[in-house]
């Protein structure tokens, strides 16, 4: 199991299938809870399918996938079952 899984299901219980666990300042290291985002693979694959990762550390490339990120969520309000509560 990945730290990142471990740690979100220690808070939040068992993440469902066709879920994935981001990592929302991009630091694949930073496993803190507050650091933890639930979503879809789809709304995953959103964020993440458009354009390059290689950047996330740069606030302004973060921001800009941060940005898509919400947008799909104003768009599609029954996937927020699966935000944390501490991240959203």
């Amino acid at each position: 199991m990945y730290e990142h899984h471990y740690v979100w299901e220690k808070e939040n219980g068992k993440i469902q299938e066709g879920f994935v666990i981001h990592h929302i300042d991009g630091d694949k290291h930073n496993n803190a809870i507050g650091n933890l985002l639930c979503m879809t693979e789809k709304e995953h694959k959103a964020l993440h399918g458009k354009e390059s990762i290689k950047n996330c550390h740069n606030s302004d490339t973060y921001k800009k996938h941060f940005d898509i990120m919400i947008k799909w969520w104003k768009n599609n309000p029954k996937e927020k079952k699966g935000i944390s509560k501490k991240a959203s």
